[in-house]
């Protein structure tokens, strides 16, 4: 009887273990794929940065100028404000509202360093004489008032061309483009919003 009973017991086993694959094939599987593809939708598909990010990262992004390495981290930010704002609901709206703010501004930040607003321009010199050529005929002109007196404390390096082992830190070039102090300001400022709320971006 027992025999009869251990056998009655691993085919039931048997069974269920068929019946749970055969569950996991027609339903869980499915449903899993489904709502896969609903989530890539709403999130990826419906957001507009999600595909210029991807346009921007196969066709553009370069590895030799740090500056695509920066606009891969723009497009990023917004595509994830563009989330925040439409599509997150897993957290209250006073928390959305705070991530939201923090990338903006460091959006922000990265418009000035990116130079996706105007800094600077060239003012023609209406006293010059028309013969001379373009740049001869027009001034610098920085937009955005730029405060120089702290200028030391952003100076930059580069490699020097005579010594190549050589680090030269220098601040002169803001007396001639101060937007490029500017530009410093404002990526130094990026850096200081990524390190204290980047870890409050997610949901």
């Amino acid at each position: 009887m027992k025999k009869i009973l251990s056998i009655l017991q691993k085919m039931k086993n048997k069974l269920s273990d068929i019946w749970d694959e055969i569950t996991y094939y027609i339903y869980d599987l499915p449903k899993h794929w489904f709502l896969s593809i609903r989530g890539w939708y709403r999130i990826y598909c419906k957001n507009p940065y999600y595909w210029k990010e991807m346009k921007y990262t196969f066709n553009e992004n370069a590895p030799w100028d740090n500056t695509y390495f920066y606009e891969t981290q723009y497009l990023w930010l917004k595509k994830s404000v563009y989330y925040f704002e439409n599509h997150c609901k897993y957290i209250d709206e006073k928390q959305i509202a705070f991530i939201v703010a923090s990338q903006k501004l460091a959006l922000k930040m990265l418009d000035i360093y990116l130079e996706k607003i105007e800094l600077w321009k060239f003012e023609e010199d209406i006293n010059a004489d028309k013969s001379l050529p373009y740049y001869k005929r027009h001034n610098y002109k920085c937009i955005p008032y730029v405060n120089l007196r702290n200028k030391h404390r952003y100076k930059y390096f580069a490699l020097d061309t005579a010594n190549y082992d050589k680090i030269v830190y220098a601040d002169d070039m803001y007396n001639v483009e101060p937007h490029e102090l500017y530009r410093q300001k404002a990526i130094r400022l990026y850096h200081k919003i990524v390190a204290k709320y980047s870890n409050t971006w997610w949901d």
